[in-house]
């Protein structure tokens, strides 16, 4: 699950770098990822909840 969250997010860095690139191709919307980007600039907070012991660790 750790691996899985911190993989979104670096996707999130990735899809608003290439946002914010002026050369190249138009980047398609990936709703998603907004969304995830948000949560990064805290304009978006987020609730966690886990029944495991290990995935409150990670």
């Amino acid at each position: 699950m750790e691996e899985l969250i911190r993989d979104r997010f670096r996707a999130a860095l990735g899809y608003n770098a290439a946002l914010k690139k002026k050369d190249g191709l138009p980047v398609r919307r990936d709703l998603q990822l907004d969304a995830m980007l948000e949560i990064v600039g805290g304009k978006r907070l987020i609730h966690c909840h886990s029944y495991r012991q290990d995935e409150v660790l990670a």
